[in-house]
């Protein structure tokens, strides 16, 4: 695999499908010490249910370590329910090359409609989603109210947020 891979070096956005069943793209990429990457997949044509991706990162010895499926324990933590995460977060602890697989979920699936975009790049630390329950608020002339303010601190930000409240 490592022979043929393609070699991209991030921020970097990778096109590729996964066209008959057990089709396999590997890409081939160097992470540093500590570099904070994340790897976003997009499906623009088909996607779940029928187009799973299913990203993996291998090191050199072929060992996978990262996935974009999430584990989670359902039913009263009887067994494992399995979700594909648009999104992946992972610190590398050391410098060196490495391998990132693409495919689909099962080997089974393959369409020349199966296109991905993968777009590696480091994480940004930022705001993410805001928001307030409820859609709005009747306040009287001189009357308070208390709002509750939800929002993600993505990419390991943890800066304040400052928050302005008009009309």
């Amino acid at each position: 695999a490592m022979e043929k891979a393609q070699e991209v070096s991030p921020p970097v956005i990778i096109e590729g499908f996964i066209d008959r069943p057990d089709d396999v793209d590997y890409y081939r990429f160097h992470a540093f010490k500590d570099e904070p990457l994340v790897f976003e997949i997009e499906t623009p044509v088909k996607g779940p249910p029928l187009f799973n991706p299913r990203m993996g990162i291998r090191d050199m010895d072929g060992n996978e370590f990262l996935t974009n499926i999430y584990k989670r324990l359902v039913r009263n933590f009887t067994f494992y329910a399995k979700d594909i995460q648009p999104r992946t977060l992972y610190t590398f602890k050391l410098e060196g090359e490495y391998l990132i697989e693409m495919r689909d979920i099962t080997s089974r699936n393959g369409d020349p409609n199966f296109q991905y975009r993968l777009l590696v790049r480091r994480q940004i630390p930022h705001v993410g989603t805001v928001w307030i329950p409820g859609d709005r608020v009747n306040l009287q002339q001189g009357g308070s109210h208390k709002l509750t303010v939800n929002m993600k601190q993505e990419e390991g930000y943890t800066g304040e947020i400052a928050i302005s409240v008009e009309n």
